[in-house]
């Protein structure tokens, strides 16, 4: 479940169960000690024993010190040190921490931005201004304003377990910071239609087995199988 980051940080097995709690425990350390860098080495002893009856409270006194927004989710909280592990890789990279674009580079707005902005656009029945995509970015940005406004106490609800987008790893730099949150957002759409597809499949698949079923069960009659 943690291939791609794994592969894209050189981990020696991205193919591996990462299921099991003990290989996530393992995987814990191996970020810390080889990007994250949050503890010293003679620190880190508390979290590599892995199967001492304090280990619990040594991993979230860790995330308390890493500032990890998760706390109650090991999944959540290796996927956010996962990222977290991919921006330290690359802030030690002098091509990347070094990289600061030009103004052909700002100019040039990549196609994928384009589109993810159209299809915003789009659900939110706003224009899209070719020629300055910033005004096409304020206007989508006045009728989100303009419904959460309206919709205030529901916000109210939501607004203490809604994530800051600082806290929310990108897992790399683009060197500015508007182009960061524009792809920050991308980013965050993306894995929305993911779990939408998902939860299609998951229909699709409820919806054959229902067709597949054998016995049937009839609840009705009080029968199983065919009749």
């Amino acid at each position: 479940m943690f291939r791609r980051k794994l592969y894209a940080l050189g981990h020696p097995n991205p193919e591996g169960n990462y299921q099991e709690e003990s290989k996530q425990k393992s995987l814990v350390i191996w970020l810390e000690g080889q990007f994250i860098n949050a503890y010293k080495p003679e620190d880190r002893a508390c979290l590599k024993e892995v199967n001492s009856a304090d280990w619990e409270n040594d991993f979230k006194n860790y995330l308390n010190h890493v500032e990890c927004p998760f706390t109650d989710n090991l999944k959540y909280q290796i996927e956010w040190l996962l990222g977290k592990a991919i921006q330290a890789k690359y802030q030690e990279d002098q091509s990347y921490a070094t990289y600061k674009p030009d103004q052909q580079r700002k100019t040039a707005v990549p196609h994928e931005f384009r589109e993810g902005l159209a299809q915003m656009a789009k659900k939110l029945q706003v224009q899209v201004y070719q020629d300055d995509l910033v005004v096409s970015l304020e206007a989508c940005r006045l009728v989100v304003e303009a419904v959460v406004t309206s919709r205030e106490n529901d916000l109210e609800k939501l607004r203490g377990r809604m994530l800051p987008k600082d806290k929310i790893p990108l897992g790399f730099d683009l060197g500015d910071k508007a182009l960061n949150e524009a792809a920050l957002v991308l980013r965050l759409l993306h894995i929305e239609q993911l779990r939408k597809l998902q939860t299609d499949a998951n229909r699709a698949l409820v919806k054959i087995q229902q067709l597949t079923a054998n016995p049937i069960t009839d609840t009705n009659l009080g029968q199983v199988g065919r009749g």
